[in-house]
């Protein structure tokens, strides 16, 4: 592994974004990171334009790793991302919409970032929209396609997912229930025609 991050550093010192974001990771990933040094290298490759580099910069602010957590320089990284079109980052800008984080709370905000993650395939995107539909927040109550979507993330792997369909099964009606496995069709249909 050393020879190969000393091609990653000699290809980082060259100019090669990715290869920074690689130095990042693994430096992040180690048992006692080097936050410092992960930084500088996220830092080079998210000024490159790379969003998966700008997203993970936001988190690094976010998590306070760096001293203290700074919310507005995270918001601003999940910003960037986000407009490149990064699911994660517009999941991340969507939840701290939410919970009113660093921003006006807006749940229709945060509606708007969840879809735009959620129709990429997003699961935690998927799963608060579940919620949104279920409770009516930012959008009429709609049970059916909340419990559509809280399966479809199940499906994609997301594990918080059988609580959330759990407590939206309890207050639907078999009618409710019937739709949402039509909803869940449609949705895969949907996804089916757009992979083509």
């Amino acid at each position: 592994t050393e020879v190969a991050t000393g091609l990653l550093e000699k290809s980082a010192e060259a100019g090669n974004a990715q290869a920074h974001l690689f130095l990042a990771s693994s430096i992040l990933a180690e048992e006692k990171p080097d936050v410092g040094k992960a930084y500088v290298h996220l830092l080079t490759s998210a000024n490159s334009g790379m969003p998966l580099a700008q997203n993970e910069l936001g988190l690094l602010y976010l998590s306070g790793k760096l001293g203290v957590a700074d919310i507005s320089a995270a918001i601003s990284w999940f910003g960037r991302a986000a407009q490149s079109g990064f699911a994660a980052a517009q999941n991340n800008l969507g939840a701290l919409h939410e919970r009113g984080a660093g921003v006006q709370q807006s749940y229709e905000n945060a509606a708007k970032l969840y879809t735009l993650a959620a129709q990429q395939g997003n699961q935690s995107a998927m799963l608060a929209l579940a919620r949104f539909n279920a409770d009516g927040a930012a959008m009429p109550v709609n049970k059916s396609l909340g419990w559509a979507l809280a399966n479809l993330a199940s499906e994609a792997g997301e594990k918080s997912a059988a609580d959330v369909i759990k407590n939206i099964e309890k207050g639907m009606s078999r009618e409710e229930l019937a739709k949402g496995k039509e909803e869940l069709d449609r949705i895969k249909a949907e996804q089916k025609k757009a992979a083509k």
